[in-house]
């Protein structure tokens, strides 16, 4: 067709098709259609597409859009590209979702590419999700910014980056959502590669952000804060090349290497797990919440920086619960304690479960601070071993009377070097 804009839309019942195969489109389209079938076309100019209403169509593939293209699905059925061919996009994509509908690229097909920025709106109340790379053998390399955004209402709809596909990112992240499931790279099987920019949030305040099988290869700084009742989640041998700062209230990590200095900090309530993590730089582990962080949980960590825990909310447990394996630290190590709040008297539990095993390659500091009791116990588990290469000094500067320090229970401890102990109040006790 010529270069004059076309303006197509029908309407009148909800089967009225728009179908194109093998066709060129020089000028820019306007397409308004209950129902769409598309393969083997190429649009030179600028695209709007909106699906209003009407089933769910499943596009053969196998097309090229030359210009800025806008997909809009504001009605119940589905919208799906790539189905067995897989699409180009030369510009910058925008999908939006505002009813149960939704849009996916790459069902099947591997080789979708996208060389623009990618924005993707998840709104409506629906259980289903915006995917990217769904089925296995699914493959889509994503050349610039790519936006997320959910404000679903229903809690099981979000945005999924690689169901069970794979997905390259060659630019930076930029996740939002206050509502819904959240925003998902990596969900069943899937993996998700970033090689060049970083990550980072707008407002986090609903849904989870989750990381699964995901790999950051660039190296630069990555920051992520979630607020209100959210989760980040971070799993499945996740690698992130950059140093990250991440705060939420729910937080997760597992199976996952941090290449750069790494800030990660629980601010809410509900218990976390973690473990079999490798911290490669300087390391700082905050809680500020009102539950605990279990780590080593199954499976020890390395620490292999210098490391510090500040617990200023309720409770931080170290080398947890893995049984004859060891958490190591191969830098010097930090406790500070400084409850700001509630009536549990602990504050830092270390090798508690059986079998679990410590060791303390470098220094270690105790910093136990405040006026509310704050107790830390080291090796109660049976069987719990802890070894104490470098040496190590307890200050205590907490008032309350009843803070304890015992550094050992039912296992056994090693130390190499000296012991000095801080307490110019003689308010709180050492045990050994």
């Amino acid at each position: 067709m010529g270069v004059t804009a076309q303006n197509i839309s029908l309407s009148g019942n909800t089967t009225a098709t728009l179908s194109f195969n093998n066709s060129n489109f020089a000028a820019a389209v306007n397409l308004t259609s209950p129902r769409y079938a598309m393969s083997a076309t190429t649009f030179q100019g600028a695209v709007t597409l909106v699906k209003p209403d009407g089933g769910s169509d499943n596009l053969t593939g196998g097309n090229t859009f030359q210009g800025v293209t806008s997909i809009t699905n504001n009605g119940s059925g589905e919208l799906n590209f790539a189905n067995t061919n897989p699409d180009t996009f030369n510009n910058n994509v925008t999908i939006t979702n505002t009813a149960t509908g939704r849009v996916q690229i790459g069902i099947n097909s591997a080789g979708n590419l996208i060389n623009g920025n990618l924005t993707i709106n998840h709104g409506g109340n629906s259980t289903i999700n915006t995917i990217i790379a769904r089925n296995s053998g699914s493959t889509a390399t994503l050349n610039g910014t790519v936006t997320l955004n959910n404000t679903n209402a229903d809690p099981n709809g979000g945005i999924i980056i690689a169901n069970d596909g794979t997905v390259t990112i060659n630019g930076n992240i930029i996740v939002s959502s206050n509502n819904g499931r959240g925003v998902y790279f990596g969900n069943s099987s899937g993996s998700v590669t970033q090689t060049a920019g970083n990550i980072t949030t707008g407002t986090f305040s609903g849904g989870t952000l989750s990381f699964s099988r995901f790999t950051q290869t660039s190296a630069i700084a990555n920051t992520a804060t979630l607020t209100g009742s959210t989760t980040l989640s971070i799993n499945n041998s996740s690698v992130f090349g950059g140093s990250v700062n991440f705060t939420s209230p729910m937080l997760t990590s597992n199976g996952t290497t941090f290449n750069g200095a790494a800030t990660l900090e629980k601010t809410g309530a509900g218990d976390n797990y973690w473990g079999g993590n490798t911290f490669q730089g300087l390391t700082t582990i905050n809680n500020s919440g009102t539950s605990e962080i279990f780590m080593g949980n199954t499976n020890a960590d390395a620490f292999n920086g210098v490391t510090v825990f500040n617990n200023t909310g309720y409770r931080i447990r170290i080398a947890y619960n893995h049984s004859g394996q060891t958490t190591t630290f191969a830098n010097a190590v930090t406790l500070n304690s400084n409850k700001s709040a509630g009536a549990d008297t602990w504050s830092f539990l270390v090798a508690d479960a059986n079998d679990s095993h410590v060791t303390f390659q470098s220094s270690l500091i105790i910093n136990v601070a405040g006026a509310l009791r704050s107790d830390h116990r080291f090796l109660n588990g049976v069987g719990s071993i802890g070894t104490f290469n470098g040496p190590v000094t307890i200050n205590e500067t907490n008032t309350h009377t009843g803070t304890i320090v015992t550094m050992g229970v039912n296992g056994t401890s090693t130390y190499a070097e000296d012991i000095v102990v801080n307490n110019p109040g003689w308010n709180n006790w050492s045990c050994f």
